[in-house]
């Protein structure tokens, strides 16, 4: 399966945070398809941006997403976020 069939990324804040090495600025969707939540308890952008949700990493609120129907969630980080 290619990331295309996935609709939801979560993801960590120094996976997100990453990808300002490359040119993203904050507020921007690496994958622009997906709804993206980061979890993070001091992440903070000066405004809200339509398909972020950033949010404190909480195991019922992934179970909660993995309970949507036709969700296919990718995860995207390190062995932080997977601890």
């Amino acid at each position: 399966m290619t990331l295309k069939g996935f609709d939801t990324v979560i993801m960590g804040k120094r996976t997100y945070e990453l990808g300002y090495l490359f040119g993203m600025k904050p507020g921007q969707k690496p994958y622009p398809h997906m709804k993206h939540y980061i979890f993070s308890k001091t992440l903070v952008f000066d405004k809200a941006y339509d398909g972020i949700e950033i949010c404190p990493l909480d195991v019922e609120k992934v179970k909660s997403l993995k309970e949507e129907a036709g969700t296919l969630i990718y995860m995207c980080g390190g062995g932080k976020l997977a601890e």
